[in-house]
């Protein structure tokens, strides 16, 4: 699971598993955007589905290709949806690892 900020993009937080997942440190994986754990192929998809907050919708449901530090490149399942958190705008992110 990790959180993004829907404003700025950048991951606010995350769990372990996330950090297992991807390979980075939790220092490294805090100080990506959800753009850098994509490939840039699919920067135009990523900014096209979180554009605003009605193109996103309340509940994202969708596969993605994700990143990882070691540039393995898998797709997975993400549901996500929308939320205030301690004043920002978040989604909370549960990736699928397949």
């Amino acid at each position: 699971m990790l959180i993004w900020d829907f404003e700025t993009r950048n991951i606010i937080d995350c769990n372990e598993e996330a950090i297992l997942k991807y390979g980075y440190t939790r220092e490294e994986f805090l100080q990506l955007s959800i753009r850098e754990i994509r490939p840039k192929e699919d920067f135009d998809l990523i900014d096209s589905a979180i554009a605003n907050e009605s193109v996103y919708g309340q509940i994202h449901k969708r596969v993605w290709r994700h990143l990882k530090k070691n540039g393995r490149v898998d797709a997975n399942g993400v549901t996500g949806h929308l939320m205030d958190y301690n004043g920002r705008r978040v989604s909370p992110g549960v990736v699928e690892m397949m």
